[in-house]
């Protein structure tokens, strides 16, 4: 279920500029607990990432970094107060979703890295069951097998390579 939360839209901490997380107190949180991956809209557009708390005194404050506000359309939102939603996500695929948008490099290149050696692990699994078997179908099996790699592959590196990165506008 999707929360509205009205807040003043600031820009993250230096120390966290390229982390993958907002800050948004917990009284704005409406019970989301801290550290839960959640899905954050502002519009049409969203995001999956993870939420922190914010110093006692930034009440009605979002920490946002440039990253998300510019993907969610916000960077001119700074002085204002603007509506977003947010909306607990618990399953493993919006876990995953989080990771592959995530700001940092690294990250995205862990996940994208992780996808590509389970297909592979599969792959090989497929082709030693497939090459054991002497069929027909064999051959079949192996083209079947090369498209999956192709195709994991591909989604690998569409993972490594991200969401593009906001540009500066100066």
């Amino acid at each position: 279920m999707s929360k509205p939360v009205t807040v003043r839209v600031r820009p993250a901490h230096k120390a966290e500029i390229h982390k993958g997380w907002v800050r948004i107190s917990e009284e704005e949180r409406c019970g989301i607990a801290n550290g839960r991956y959640i899905k954050l809209s502002h519009g049409e557009k969203s995001v999956f990432t993870q939420v922190r708390g914010t110093p006692n005194n930034e009440i009605d404050v979002a920490r946002i970094s440039e990253w998300y506000r510019k993907f969610l359309g916000l960077e001119e939102s700074l002085s204002e107060k603007v509506g977003l939603k947010l909306r607990d996500q618990r399953q493993v695929y919006y876990w995953l979703r989080a990771l592959m948008s995530h700001p940092d490099d690294a990250s995205r290149l862990s996940i994208g890295l992780a996808f590509i050696s389970i297909v592979l692990g599969f792959s090989g699994v497929g082709l030693a069951i497939g090459l054991s078997a002497s069929s027909p179908a064999m051959c079949w099996s192996i083209i079947g097998l090369f498209v999956f790699i192709a195709v994991g592959v591909v989604f690998g590196i569409k993972i490594v390579k991200g969401p593009a990165r906001p540009t500066n506008s100066n």
